[in-house]
């Protein structure tokens, strides 16, 4: 249901494309692209933005990256173009990095880099039930690759290789399964 209550602006000047928002477990959404981060809490109508520090020494995404909610709570960030063209539709640059959220500090840590020196854009990064693991699979460069990112051990594992390329695809895990 939407809600028409006139909020405050988000202050952001950089337009966010292929950003993404995800919803935390304390009611807050963090927001992470076109270089910025910020925390909305939809609880502090009058001032509901905060600006989170990107992580030191990071690149600054820009989108076309992934964020997804851990059971411990944290945030897994991964990939993403780090440049955005010219044109203002599309991200260059793309990292391997990962970093991971807390909200309980509003701040980040260094997660491990993926595998191999891999870079990646548009894949998918899914979690699997309540393992605190999380599957990172496909993206640009049209790649077949996987990656199993453990939020215990904070390590990236390499997974079993997709049958077919994929990039801009979406992904649900279900019944034990990634679909």
């Amino acid at each position: 249901m939407w809600n028409s209550t006139a909020i405050q602006d988000m202050p952001n000047s950089t337009p966010m494309l292929f950003h993404t928002a995800t919803l935390m477990g304390n009611g807050k959404v963090l927001i992470v692209g076109g270089g910025t981060a910020f925390v909305f809490d939809p609880y502090n109508l009058s001032s509901p933005w905060t600006t989170v520090a990107l992580p030191s020494g990071r690149p600054a995404r820009q989108g076309n990256h992934t964020a997804t909610m851990m059971t411990n709570g944290k945030v897994l960030v991964v990939g993403g173009g780090t440049t955005l063209n010219s044109d203002r539709n599309d991200f260059g640059n793309a990292t391997g990095k990962t970093d991971i959220f807390d909200p309980v500090t509003n701040s980040w840590t260094d997660g491990p880099d993926l595998p191999g020196n891999a870079t990646i854009t548009d894949h998918t990064a899914t979690l699997l039930g309540e393992s605190n693991k999380v599957v990172i699979a496909g993206g640009s460069p049209n790649t077949t690759a996987s990656y199993i990112y453990d939020g215990d051990t904070n390590t990236i594992t390499e997974g079993p290789t997709l049958p077919g390329a994929k990039a801009g695809h979406r992904a649900v895990y279900t019944n034990g399964t990634v679909y």
